[in-house]
């Protein structure tokens, strides 16, 4: 598990990779173990002190398709406060929830068999790649499922009242793009106080300067690159 510090508050994260917990405050790297107790208690129990936040990586884990609405309802149903949003763009302009370029990991032919060649999503329209089952390799009662639209999961977000990470993945995205991100989240309600936007490269945090009224910046780091 990781942490970011913003705002005044520690936000706690899932992060399948690791179960160590770190956060920055002032540019200082706490010790794991002065946190050790709150964290044992946040993992076992979810009732969580001090405004710390559990957030749902896409649903993953929850036996359910990921990155789709139906992920976002078992979050909420499982305790979760947050849920992280990966955008990828189709070939035709359309920003869809995925954690990765392909859909071969989590769709399938309609028929229930593997995806043979690579679908790309940058490579393919919406409606090429809702040619495939996102459904049925967690089960037959998903079967028909289609890739789920950005703006669609910010409006399932938005009603269930879960706050939101956002990170953008595939392919390199333009100035448009964020401009489009935050029309949506602000239409749906979103402010500085509920929804992070996650990312590594700094020109996209400039962009967002650029288009938002607000930012706060805060520092994220994956636990393994720390001793």
């Amino acid at each position: 598990m990781y942490c970011i510090y913003g705002g005044g508050k520690l936000y706690q994260h899932e992060k399948w990779q690791s179960r160590m917990i770190h956060f920055l405050m002032d540019n200082a790297a706490f010790k794991k173990d002065e946190l050790s107790s709150e964290i044992k208690y946040a993992e076992h129990s979810k009732i969580l002190p001090n405004g710390i936040t559990i957030t749902s990586k896409g649903g993953e884990g929850l036996g359910c398709p990921p990155n789709s609405e139906i992920s976002a309802i078992y979050a909420f149903n499982n305790g979760y406060d947050g849920y992280r949003i990966n955008i990828c763009k189709t070939k035709d302009g359309i920003l869809v929830c995925s954690h990765d370029a392909s859909i071969n990991s989590i769709a399938r032919n309609k028929d229930g068999t593997e995806i043979k060649e690579a679908i790309i999503i940058s490579e393919h329209t919406l409606r090429e790649i809702n040619a495939y089952d996102f459904g049925i390799k967690y089960g037959e009662e998903y079967s028909g499922l289609t890739i789920t639209t950005f703006k669609d999961m910010v409006a399932k977000t938005a009603k269930l009242g879960l706050k939101l990470d956002i990170e953008w993945k595939y392919p390199d995205p333009k100035k448009e793009d964020f401009e489009y991100i935050y029309n949506v989240i602000s239409k749906n309600g979103y402010s500085n106080k509920n929804w992070h936007w996650i990312g590594y490269n700094k020109m996209y945090l400039d962009w967002f300067k650029e288009i938002c009224d607000y930012v706060d910046e805060e520092v994220l780091i994956h636990p393994s690159s720390i001793d």
